[in-house]
This record gives structure tokens, sequence and C-alpha cells, in this order.
């Protein structure tokens, strides 16, 4: 179940990205990511409609979860309206909602800097934030109001 959650997140972030040209030079982020780095999910109850309690991953910063939330409204309303063409394929995008639970999670490599947590890499060891590979500049994570 937390694979599929995963799949679910990754593919539809990176087609909220593909299906709005604009947006398309996230794609190059999105790629780096593993399918693992998407935050986990705990389910409320059983049977429609399903609520989600998001799993915040510590390494996040908040401005990467902003960003990721942002492409999970851009993915829920190409879904709904889909405009001149087909209908995104599949389920309905499944609701999700923030609880405050956080676990560890697994931090992708060479990331941009602004993508982890400050205050978790500062707690990291000398020998793990080599590991980590943090990319010292700043990504872009900006969407623009009209593509929203």
């Amino acid at each position: 179940m937390l694979a599929d959650l995963w799949f679910q997140l990754f593919d539809s972030r990176v087609w909220a990205c593909v299906l709005r040209p604009t947006l398309r030079r996230h794609l190059a982020l999105l790629n780096h990511l593993m399918r693992s780095a998407m935050s986990g999910d705990e389910t409320d109850a059983m049977g429609p409609p399903k609520v989600f309690r998001i799993i915040e991953q510590e390494w996040q910063s908040n401005e990467f979860r902003t960003f990721m939330r942002t492409l999970d409204s851009i993915y829920q309303a190409e879904w709904a309206n889909p405009h001149g063409r087909h209908c995104v394929p599949g389920n309905a995008p499944w609701t999700r909602a923030v609880r405050g639970k956080t676990e560890a999670g697994h931090a992708p490599r060479g990331l941009p800097r602004n993508c982890y947590d400050q205050e978790w890499y500062d707690n990291l060891r000398p020998f793990q934030q080599r590991q980590l590979e943090r990319l010292e500049e700043d990504f872009d994570f900006g969407i623009h109001a009209d593509e929203l």
C-alpha cells in the first residue's frame, strides 16, 4: 500500500508538470527524486471517500513541501477539469490532509540546499553531510499565479 502511495504521488506530480508547459522546468528536480522521497500517508478510514494523513519527512524543507502540495493541487485541478483533452487516466486523486506527524524518511542525495530542512541538515554528522552531496545553490520553486 505504501509503495502504491509513493508511485501515485510521484507520478501525479510529474504529470502536473508535463501537462503545463511552463512547469516543465521542474521535471529535472522531480526526476532526481526517488519515489520513496515522497511523504508517506496513513488512511483515516476504509471506504470512500478516503482521507490520507500526510506523514512529513523530516529532511524536507517547508519550501519543498509547499511546492509538492502545489503540484498536488495542480494535478487535482487538471484531473477534475481537463480543458480540451481527455481526462487524466485513473482513479480520482486521493484526498490528503496534514496532521503534523513526521518520520525520518530517506533523503535523496544531490538536491539543492533549499530542498532540505536546515535544522535537520545541521544535526547531521559531518560525514553524513558530505554523503548527502547537497548542492550549494537554491532551486527556484516558483510557480506563476496563472498556473494555479
